[in-house]
């Protein structure tokens, strides 16, 4: 569960809002499925009386597959489910209006985790919509590209990844542990 505050130059909006989700692991294979519907909730309070503000209603689905006798993890999610036509377009810039194909791409992220040790793992990682949202038409570059890597010590866990825009990017660090392994581990 979790409350979602927002004030703009005075005004105030506020959400109370759940994700659920659930996964199949398969018990043979290396074989991930999962499903996410997130933000269900509704609206507490709006910006004003005639505001219109909607819930970034979303639906997920993934799939992390490992093939027996190669070191890698190749993952695949699906967002926005609800909603074919999640592409921006702007007419008046010139380009060309999106087809099918962009349409649907632009639901999908791709991943690929090379396990170079059991403790040590590059990941790379690319969301079509950041790139098309991103992209400039006379610059090449990485929009929606993501790399990093991944580092398991005993029971706690450590990623660094970086995200390219076209002006920069940012930097993500995660640190996990499982606390029964840490408090019963001698």
């Amino acid at each position: 569960m979790k409350g979602v505050f927002s004030n703009v130059v005075g005004y105030r909006a506020n959400a109370l809002m759940f994700d659920l989700g659930g996964a199949f692991i398969h018990p043979y294979q290396d074989l991930k499925i999962g499903l996410l519907i997130k933000n269900i909730g509704f609206l507490l309070s709006d910006y004003s009386q005639t505001s219109n503000t909607t819930l970034p209603f979303d639906i997920q689905s993934g799939v992390t597959y490992k093939p027996e006798h190669m070191p890698f993890h190749f993952s695949f999610t699906a967002h926005y489910l609800t909603s074919f036509n999640i592409l921006y377009h702007n007419p008046a810039d010139g380009s060309e209006k999106p087809n099918a194909l962009d349409k649907a791409l632009q639901h999908f992220n791709f991943g690929v985790e090379l396990l170079i040790h059991k403790h040590v793992n590059l990941l790379v990682g690319f969301n079509s919509l950041k790139h098309k949202e991103l992209k400039l038409e006379n610059v090449g570059g990485g929009s929606g590209l993501s790399f990093g890597f991944l580092i398991h010590i005993k029971s706690m866990e450590m990623a660094v990844s970086r995200t390219d825009y076209v002006t920069g990017g940012s930097y993500q660090i995660s640190l996990s542990a499982n606390i029964e392994k840490l408090v019963t581990s001698k």
